[in-house]
């Protein structure tokens, strides 16, 4: 692997089309075992290369994306990093004081970075909780936007309870997603299932 795979790589393109479609920042997803986590985990990394062994070599190759995607969106676009910060595989990379919460302040203090806390926050109070506490600067939600685009606009308004709760059963086929907790998605299931049996 080299500089041409880097440059040619669809994270750095992605990056520059995001900026000139007018996005405020651009994410380098290194996490949940896509190809660059890969390259990150000693349980997955075997190479024995400049891009594997030690953790200078098996980091190697995301910052090489970061600097490309730097080189491609200017010094003043922000750049987001993704991060497994513990995969909690044996062998794997890992943090090992507790859960969840105190993987977006660990890396934080180790690196002295804004962090972002994901993975399944769909109370406001847990969110407001991680905040408050200083465990994470931002939240970051995909799913609960999916089943309720209003979460946000229910939270600042008073309007909590009713929110329409994800419960993390989400369908991807091809080139769309489907939330069970949207009723016209659960109804295009039943079509999609009676067509099927039919």
């Amino acid at each position: 692997m080299g500089e041409y795979e880097v440059r040619n790589n669809p994270v750095s393109n992605g990056a520059k089309r995001a900026q000139i479609a007018d996005f405020d920042a651009v994410e380098i997803h290194a996490g949940h075992s896509y190809l660059i986590s890969q390259f990150l985990s000693p349980t997955t990394n075997k190479r024995t290369d400049e891009f594997g062994g030690s953790v200078e070599n098996r980091t190697r190759f995301c910052r090489m994306v970061i600097e490309e995607v730097r080189k491609q969106v200017g010094p003043f676009s922000p750049i987001m990093l993704r991060l497994s910060a513990d995969e909690m595989v044996e062998g794997g990379n890992t943090l090992e004081d507790g859960w969840r919460s105190y993987m977006p302040r660990a890396v934080k203090e180790r690196f002295g970075k804004p962090c972002i806390s994901m993975g399944n926050i769909r109370d406001p109070e847990v969110a407001e909780k991680l905040l408050a506490d200083g465990d994470a600067d931002l939240i970051g939600m995909g799913r609960g936007l999916i089943a309720d685009p209003e979460w946000v606009n229910k939270v600042a308004t008073g309007h909590e309870c009713d929110i329409r709760k994800c419960i993390s059963w989400n369908i991807v086929p091809l080139l769309w997603i489907i939330c069970i907790s949207l009723p016209e998605h659960r109804q295009h299931l039943k079509t999609s299932a009676s067509s099927i049996r039919t």
